[in-house]
């Protein structure tokens, strides 16, 4: 199954994007993360109140159905910069990027990322 982003032209198979996801988040000193705290609204791209990272608005999103919303968009493209740099395998830093400029395409179009 895929998984693309519009705008962005992203495009990665489920499987390797909620990876990604994952080294990122562990990579970056994220062991055990709490799904207590995270609402449906979070799930589908809605935060009332930002997490102190915004990679856990990536980590926490509804890859089906959620956006990234347009005011997050470079706020985490900004931070997937600064963590890719942790990744070990050129695999997860190549496809990590992909979707860092994803991001930078929707902000500088000023709309939400949609998955598709």
């Amino acid at each position: 199954m895929g998984l693309d982003t519009e705008p962005g032209n992203y495009h990665s198979s489920y499987t390797r994007f909620v990876e990604m996801k994952r080294q990122l988040v562990e990579s970056n000193g994220y062991i055990v993360l709490d799904w207590g705290q995270v609402t449906q609204e979070n799930l589908m791209g809605e935060w009332e109140k930002i997490p102190e990272d915004p990679l856990l608005i990536l980590f926490f999103h509804h890859d089906h159905t959620g956006v990234i919303k347009y005011e997050h968009t470079l706020l985490l493209a900004n931070r997937i910069f600064n963590a890719k740099k942790n990744l070990a395998k050129l695999e997860w830093l190549e496809l990590s990027s992909d979707f860092e400029q994803a991001l930078r395409v929707a902000n500088q179009e000023g709309v939400d990322l949609q998955f598709c």
